[in-house]
Order: C-alpha cells, then sequence, then structure tokens
C-alpha cells in the first residue's frame, strides 16, 4: 500500500492561490467559502486560475500561513493602482471622449 505521501494530490502554485485572494480583494468578496464558489462559476477566475477550483479550506490555509507576505504584496499592489488614477492619462482619455461628441454639454 502506498504511503499517505504518495496518495495526496499536489500542492496548489502559491501564484494560483495569489490571483484568486487578489481577485476577492478587488471584487470584495472576504470568505474563503465564497471565494471557492467564485473560482468554481465565474469566468473570469476560470481563467485567471487556468481551470482550478481549490476548496476553501485551502484558500482559508494559505491566507493563515502565508498573511505577511500577502499583506506585502497587497500594500505594493495597491500604491500603483492609487496613482494611476492621478495620471494625466485618464484625463486624456476624458478630454478625447469629450472632443469625439460635438453636441455634448460639456464641450459647450
Amino acid at each position: 500500500m502506498p504511503s499517505r505521501r504518495t496518495r495526496e494530490r499536489p500542492a496548489y502554485h502559491p501564484g494560483t492561490l495569489l490571483k484568486i485572494y487578489v481577485y476577492g480583494y478587488l471584487n470584495r468578496i472576504q470568505s474563503s467559502r465564497r471565494l471557492e464558489r467564485e473560482a468554481q462559476r465565474n469566468v473570469e477566475l476560470i481563467w485567471l486560475t487556468g481551470r482550478l477550483a481549490p476548496d476553501f479550506k485551502t484558500i482559508a490555509d494559505f491566507r493563515r500561513d502565508n498573511g505577511p507576505a500577502i499583506r506585502t504584496d497587497r500594500n505594493r499592489f495597491a500604491w500603483p493602482s492609487a496613482n494611476s488614477v492621478t495620471t494625466g492619462a485618464s484625463y486624456l482619455q476624458v478630454s478625447r471622449v469629450r472632443s469625439s461628441y460635438p453636441n455634448c454639454l460639456a464641450n459647450k
């Protein structure tokens, strides 16, 4: 009989679990059980994880075991997205939309 170690499934890649966590963070999903459901039914998350759907316990264990590293990644992720709103790129996009509609009230 094979040992217990050889019968277990291989572990999920930490990058896959981090993708699920970041998806939950961006969509304000905190529950591991809700993230499990989303990984099974949401097309975006199915594509993002490559059709992998870890159970809620795996997601919860990943959060518990990698808490400080997740917070560090979350902080690094939050800074660029906050700064990108204040760049001129969003203004250029809005001004281009305004110029393409001559009858818009904003152009008058």
